[in-house]
């Protein structure tokens, strides 16, 4: 999918740039760096993004009913 593409390619230069500045680098370093930097975008579809949305409201309605329940 064009999105999943769009991350892959990304991290992938992102990589290559950590790799020119520090060849002699571990690759787990370098990826670690890479995912906690922030994303440039949200690789999502519509899909995605409206399942996430609808679990969320699932979810949110589930912790509503628990703080009813008398303790």
């Amino acid at each position: 999918l064009p999105p999943t593409r769009r991350k892959l390619e990304h991290l992938y230069a992102r990589y290559l740039a950590f790799k020119e500045e520090r060849p002699d680098a571990p690759k787990i370093e370098i990826c670690s760096q890479i995912v906690e930097e922030p994303a440039p975008e949200l690789f999502m579809t519509g899909d995605s993004a409206y399942n996430f949305y609808l679990d969320m409201q699932r979810k949110e309605r589930l912790l509503n009913k628990l703080k009813e329940i008398p303790k």
